[in-house]
């Protein structure tokens, strides 16, 4: 049996309709080509765009080696311009495209931090009304340097507008706790019923404040914590957002089936809450290494105890890597297990056998898409975990993504 390296152009589910799709593409790119057949067809936007800081952003991962473990840094994003004038030029192309992909209920949130943000609602007012302008949200949070020489900057802002005056929202959606988790001086009392209160009398009347009423968020959000280092969400993506902050926003401004859109997907943050709170997706990112971290997140994702259902239009690069792969025939199918895997820059920084491997897929091909039934991850992929796939139309092959972000398709070939 051989395993050949084969050209691959999409990665779908084997079985259903993908509720969402992760796109490799540079954001102005892919507008351009959606605006043509889905215009209108989006409830809201999250971006999360670079933040002209003028830095080059990496990530550190930890693999093992012969000799232990080994940290290397990987490239993320270039967040070097020419000037500010061709980063706002860049950003008026996505929000515009955005705004037209949007439908007339829709609303966008622009998450920027102050060195940028006034730029930003400049933008943000041109395009979409200053009417039409709903909040500044400050996002504060407590990790990060100090400074000596001003105060410490401790917050993001996140620009809500929407599209139209008949924008949804839902306030009622994302409580932030009850009144009773509140400390005041008012005096704690039971009703008849035996539910607690706190009263205050003014003009002659009693008011009372029960203490398990929902309480909601205002435009200062500081009960959402930065994720610290040992936080198990972590992916060491160094812009990652946290789920709750993504929650809050995703919660209050869609309904279940509507369409989120990210076309700076980073970490995928959006994608992954999106998919839990059972919105369909549409995230971009012109980074392999994004797609890669958002697909293995995805992946690790139960919803009523079955992975979500996405494509991937990613194409798969072909090269010198070889794998060794069993593709034993079972009972109604095949029992798969990755050997080897050791692509030319593993073996450059000393990885062992299997070392780079990230996650892989199991599957069959048709044409040039790749059908995927189960996804490994982590140690289950590398240690040789054997995985059952089901017999099904195409040819068995495997899916393997590489710690760098690289994605090579390979089908089984009888001999």
């Amino acid at each position: 049996m051989t395993n050949e390296a084969v050209s691959c152009q999409q990665e779908r589910p084997l079985t259903g309709e993908p509720q969402g799709r992760l796109v490799l593409a540079d954001s102005t790119t892919l507008l351009r080509e959606i605006l043509q057949t889905e215009k209108g067809t989006l409830q809201m936007a999250y971006l999360d765009p670079p933040f002209f800081t003028g830095q080059v952003f990496d990530m550190k991962v930890v693999l093992p080696t012969s000799s232990g473990k080994r940290t290397i840094s990987l490239d993320t994003y270039d967040d070097r311009w020419p000037s500010r004038e061709a980063y706002l030029a860049k950003m008026r192309e996505i929000l515009s495209g955005t705004r037209e992909m949007l439908n007339t209920r829709g609303t966008i949130f622009v998450h920027v931090d102050p060195r940028i943000s006034a730029h930003i609602r400049l933008l943000l007012d041109d395009l979409f009304g200053g009417s039409h302008f709903l909040n500044e949200i400050v996002w504060g949070y407590q990790t990060g340097g100090r400074s000596r020489r001003f105060f410490s900057r401790k917050h993001d802002t996140i620009l809500f507008y929407g599209k139209t005056s008949a924008y949804y929202f839902n306030l009622s959606a994302v409580p932030s706790g009850t009144i009773g988790d509140r400390q005041n001086h008012m005096k704690r009392q039971t009703d008849e019923t035996g539910r607690t209160y706190r009263s205050i009398f003014s003009g002659g009347r009693e008011y009372r404040y029960y203490d398990d009423a929902p309480v909601y968020p205002g435009d200062v959000w500081s009960d959402i914590s930065h994720l610290q280092q040992k936080d198990p969400e972590r992916t060491g993506f160094i812009t990652q957002k946290p789920e709750a902050l993504l929650e809050r926003i995703i919660r209050s401004s869609t309904q279940e089936g509507d369409l989120v859109a990210d076309f700076f997907c980073g970490s995928g943050t959006t994608a992954v809450v999106a998919a839990k709170e059972g919105r369909r997706f549409l995230t971009a990112d012109s980074s392999e290494l994004a797609i890669a971290l958002t697909d293995r997140r995805l992946a690790a994702c139960t919803i009523q105890g079955n992975p979500p259902l996405y494509s991937v239009e990613s194409p798969c690069i072909q090269d010198e890597t070889r794998i060794s792969a069993e593709c034993i025939a079972a009972t109604d199918g095949w029992n798969i297990r990755l050997l080897s895997f050791r692509p030319p820059r593993a073996v450059e920084i000393g990885l062992e056998d299997n070392g780079a491997v990230d996650h892989f897929a199991v599957g069959y091909l048709r044409g040039e898409n790749f059908y995927r039934y189960r996804t490994l991850l982590g140690e289950d992929a590398r240690d040789g975990k054997p995985v059952f796939l089901p017999a099904a139309e195409g040819i068995p092959a495997l899916l393997v993504t590489d710690c760098f972000g690289k994605r090579r398709v390979y089908r089984h070939t009888l001999e």
